[in-house]
């Protein structure tokens, strides 16, 4: 696989996608110590609930997730990327489950529904390597007002809960998400961050195959010009043999 030097979106995309992850660390961090204190027994206690724990779990998942997205656009990998979204699609699924659905925060719901289909259409977008094509830039183009329409349910909740630090803090980290990913599916659409062209070993075994069976036919064709020329006496039976054993051993050596 080759790789060429990447170019400024890509170096962009990579550090927002970092920054992304810390920011996430960094407000998950306050908000557990803003639930539970300093002290190691209401972690504890804390934890009981299944749904706490997973809370305490995703954010770190999700911070992980955006550093493998920085390291696929490091490395121009489509497949790392692929995997990231589809990632993304499951946490959505639990958030959608766990919080959207349990405390009947309908707007919440509607923007972790509006993110799950944006990272389902990147997602799919990605993996059949369709930036390039029209239904892929359209697709793309949904994904970015889909993850622009997810972020208005924090925005309304920053101005809401303006008065408690850590909720604006996890909030806003959410908007910085829905920005970086409508930057990343731009810079998909525009052609400005690209995957690196790996060809399938299927194909290069049916292209060897292919070129060794046209080099066979012209030996083949070779053979029988000679054995003509034998049976018409223009070789002899010395000359015949020798042309034959050349011809083979030609064919063998390109075979290799």
């Amino acid at each position: 696989m080759k790789r060429s030097k990447g170019n400024r979106y890509e170096f962009t995309a990579q550090l927002l996608f970092m920054i992304l992850g810390l920011v996430f660390l960094y407000s998950h961090f306050c908000e557990l110590v803003a639930l539970t204190g300093w002290n190691v027994l209401n972690y504890v206690y804390y934890f009981e609930a299944i749904d706490n724990f997973l809370f305490f779990i995703v954010p770190f998942v999700q911070a992980g997730v955006f550093f493998l997205i920085a390291l696929a656009i490091k490395e121009r990998r489509w497949d790392l990327a692929a995997v990231a979204s589809a990632l993304l699609c499951i946490n959505s699924i639990l958030q959608i489950v766990l919080w959207g659905v349990l405390l009947g925060d309908t707007l919440y719901t509607i923007g972790m529904i509006s993110n799950l289909v944006a990272f389902f259409l990147l997602g799919i977008t990605i993996a059949l390597q369709k930036e390039k094509e029209k239904i892929g830039r359209r697709m793309l183009l949904v994904a970015m007002i889909l993850f622009g329409a997810a972020a208005v349910p924090e925005v309304v909740a920053i101005f809401s809960y303006c008065y408690v630090c850590f909720i604006v803090m996890k909030e806003a980290a959410w908007v910085i998400e829905a920005g970086v990913f409508v930057y990343f599916c731009y810079c998909l659409q525009k052609g400005k961050i690209t995957w690196a062209k790996t060809e399938k070993s299927g194909t290069k075994k049916a292209t060897r195959n292919a070129a060794n069976g046209d080099g066979w036919l012209s030996g083949i064709a070779e053979l029988e010009k000679a054995a003509q020329l034998h049976k018409q006496g223009v070789l002899t039976e010395e000359e015949f043999q020798k042309m034959k054993s050349e011809i083979l051993k030609k064919k063998e050596g390109e075979q290799k």
